[in-house]
């Protein structure tokens, strides 16, 4: 009996672990593409210019404009990770949850 309780309690923690794991690969997944999407316009558009020659250079515009969405990550990439960690959202809503209490208890 105590063998059947022991096995049934190791199950429900491995079945949790085993989804957080899950969950923490996904959002690993998703941060690492979005670093991936932001950055591969960047590095073709060096690649282009730098093995074409300098009377086939890509246009400076080009080049601004892919620096700019690459270096734009540093806003994305961030962003990606909040969305898909739990714990993350967990803590962010408790502690909005607490400014509210206390700026509406506040007297002024």
């Amino acid at each position: 009996m105590r063998e059947k309780i022991k096995r049934g309690i190791h199950t429900v923690f491995t079945r949790k672990r085993i989804e957080m794991e899950q969950r923490i690969v996904k959002s690993i997944i998703i941060t690492t593409l979005g670093f991936i999407f932001t950055w591969t316009p960047y590095a073709v558009a060096l690649f282009i210019s730098a093995f074409r020659g300098k009377y086939y250079a890509m246009p400076p515009l080009i080049t601004f404009i892919s620096a700019c969405f690459a270096k734009s990550s540093v806003i994305w990439t961030p962003l990606l990770f909040i969305g898909t960690s739990t714990q993350f959202k967990l803590r962010f809503v408790n502690v909005n949850r607490l400014n509210y209490w206390t700026r509406a208890n506040r007297v002024a």
